[in-house]
């Protein structure tokens, strides 16, 4: 498989992991908007059960009484509130399972986008680790170069030595010379 072929297949995986992940958010979307709907229909129950109830204390000294008017105004409302409490037995039925599914879809959105974040990262680390040939090649490159500096430093040292002692001792005394120099000016970043 081509380094390219390998750069397609790991886009497309994270692509499949994010995707999954929208499929997931959009399920958990849905849950929350069925729970807000349940928990949206028991709160206007409750409203409507209070109303009912005000109304009930109207109607019931006329039924009392005798008035058939007021009787089937009763009996609609009673029959109004049997539908509101079966709805509503429904909604807070269907409640605690959607909290439940809600749960378990978030745990999963979760789940889905942390494996988002560890293939980008995996990706990423190959990435870099595509280099390390090439940087160490480079580095026998410079490793032997610095190397024939040195070897050329040394016979400087040494015809310096020829006519100023006290030039080469101070040569000698600089161990590290230039290179020392260079390669912390030239890549202190990295040497920290």
């Amino acid at each position: 498989m081509t380094t390219e072929t390998k750069e397609v297949s790991r886009r497309e995986g994270i692509e499949e992991l994010e995707d999954k992940a929208e499929q997931v958010a959009s399920e958990v979307d849905e849950l929350a908007s069925q729970l807000r709907d349940a928990q949206g229909q028991i709160a206007r129950a409750q409203a409507r059960f209070a109303q009912l109830e005000e109304e009930r204390k109207r109607l019931a000294p006329r039924t009392f009484q005798g008035d058939s008017k007021a009787k089937l105004e009763l009996e609609a409302l009673e029959n109004e509130h049997d539908e509101v409490a079966r709805n509503v037995r429904v909604a807070e039925a269907a409640r605690p399972e959607l909290e439940r599914m809600l749960q378990e879809a978030k745990e999963r959105l979760a789940h889905a986008r942390r494996e988002v974040l560890k293939a980008r990262a995996a990706t990423i680390r190959q990435e870099m680790e595509s280099f390390n040939p090439e940087r160490d090649r480079l580095a026998d490159e410079l490793r032997k170069i610095l190397e024939q500096q040195t070897s050329l430093r040394d016979e400087y040292i040494q015809a310096v030595n020829q006519y100023d002692q006290d030039r080469a001792n101070a040569l000698v005394v600089d161990r590290g010379g230039p290179h020392a120099k260079w390669v912390r000016k030239m890549f202190s970043r990295w040497l920290r």
